[in-house]
């Protein structure tokens, strides 16, 4: 049995969501003291594997003393349309790297990273299994 936070043989490190939380919460909160700005925290991951859930807890984490500091930003809202993975035939690899908007994404982080006001974007419907503007 690997222990939280040891590392395998393989070096990967394996840590449980709470020790993840345990490790970021310190490591952004340095990070946003260094900054000349808005700081992004990318968390990458299989589907599934609980990306939303981990950064759900960090921002709630981090908003716990300044309720503005933090503030999530998902992917979902970024698939490709399911429209347009049924054309292709990729309905089956929903949530692979190339079933997303990359592009589409990186230009958004650019648009919060220099906002000075509130910015949204698109979020993802599991009603309608593609995205909705919001």
């Amino acid at each position: 049995m690997v222990q939280p936070g040891a590392r395998t043989a393989d070096a990967h490190l394996r840590l449980t969501p709470q020790a993840a939380l345990v490790r970021l919460a310190p490591f952004v909160l340095e990070l946003e003291s260094k900054a000349q700005g808005r700081v992004a925290i990318g968390l990458a991951g299989g589907p599934g594997s609980g990306k939303s859930t981990l950064a759900a807890e960090l921002v709630a984490m981090l908003n716990h003393d300044d309720p503005a500091r933090a503030a999530l930003v998902p992917m979902d809202g970024f698939h490709i349309k399911h429209a347009r993975l049924e054309a292709l035939g990729h309905t089956d690899r929903k949530g692979a790297l190339h079933t997303f908007e990359a592009s589409d994404f990186v230009r958004f982080l650019r648009r919060i990273r220099s906002a000075t006001v509130p910015v949204s974007g698109p979020l993802y419907s599991r009603d309608t299994v593609s995205f909705v503007n919001h």
